[in-house]
């Protein structure tokens, strides 16, 4: 890894399984930027830190296993969004990763700060609920 990803493992609070669409769709459904805001859900300030990182987490059968990263802040907050995208997927070993480089913890440290894209309501929970901060 190199010094700015670690830098921004280090700052990571919550971490989301997500596909380049399923940002996207989170953006545009909770942003303050969003197109066609509704004020009822587009209360999130969503600042983009990076423009993506591809990091290699194994090897399978000579091939490689790689997750594609993005960091957002989200009012303030840092999120990292990864996504499988090798040839190849092993998830198992991407958790694996994931516990060995990046396993924020949350709800006063009693749970993984990590989900999938099905479950990124908790995300938001964190981001509203200062005494996880």
């Amino acid at each position: 890894m190199n010094d700015h990803f670690e830098k921004m493992v280090a700052e990571t609070k919550f971490v989301v399984e997500a596909t380049d669409n399923e940002m996207q769709s989170f953006w545009e459904k909770f942003s303050t930027e969003a197109m066609h805001p509704r004020p009822e859900f587009n209360k999130y300030k969503w600042e983009q830190i990076n423009p993506g990182y591809v990091e290699t987490v194994g090897e399978l059968a000579g091939f490689p296993v790689c997750i594609s990263v993005f960091w957002f802040r989200i009012n303030g907050v840092t999120v990292m969004f990864y996504d499988a995208t090798s040839r190849v997927v092993d998830h198992q070993m991407i958790e694996e990763w994931l516990d060995k480089h990046c396993a924020p913890r949350w709800d006063k440290g009693t749970r993984l700060a990590r989900c999938n894209s099905n479950n990124f309501h908790h995300v938001l929970n964190y981001v509203d609920r200062e005494e996880d901060r």
